[in-house]
């Protein structure tokens, strides 16, 4: 995979969660998308709201890839199974009950779960929807924030801030959706 000008991702720092090794999260979601056809990709925070996610991924241009950072984290949340999800915050459906989304407020849907070798300029990256749209990715992505909706808009940048991406996933309908227990 190869990410240039033109490409729009959703960028994600991604670790441990709710206690559970990265290994063991891809393992569960890869299973997922075989048996179902899909997987939810769960998170939390609220710069990649859903309704904020939808809107960048409708908005004109091509598809909307998610693409992984791995680091060290440790997120011990309780392993909390979400049992309904929302598109809209008021209409409810179940969670396929072959679906396992642990810990997380939110999930993104995602239809594989790709390994790859490649490298995200943030610098050469500009925050794609949003109070903060426009800003530059390499200074967006700093301290807290580990995630973004980000228009790729040049070449790597004579200020590369190159992140290794190892993971990706093309992004489906719904796209994203509110979770609860």
């Amino acid at each position: 995979m190869e990410i240039g000008p033109g490409d729009r991702v959703l960028f994600m720092k991604v670790g441990i969660h709710a206690g559970e090794s990265l290994e063991d999260i891809l393992e569960r979601k890869r299973r997922e998308i075989d048996d179902v056809g899909f997987a939810m990709w769960g998170y939390g925070g609220s710069s990649c709201h859903p309704a904020r996610v939808r809107d960048y991924v409708q908005r004109p241009g091509g598809p909307v890839n998610l693409v992984m950072q791995e680091i060290t984290s440790n997120h011990n949340a309780a392993q909390v199974r979400a049992r309904e999800y929302s598109v809209d915050g008021e209409t409810w459906e179940e969670v396929p009950a072959d679906i396992n989304v642990l810990g997380s407020k939110y999930a993104l849907f995602i239809s594989s779960l790709d390994d790859v070798e490649t490298v995200l300029d943030l610098s050469a990256t500009r925050v794609g929807v949003g109070n903060q749209q426009g800003r530059v990715g390499k200074e967006y992505i700093r301290g807290h924030v580990d995630k973004a909706c980000l228009d790729v808009v040049d070449a790597t940048t004579e200020d590369a801030a190159g992140i290794k991406i190892s993971l990706a996933a093309p992004l489906i309908s719904p796209y994203a959706a509110f979770l609860r227990s």
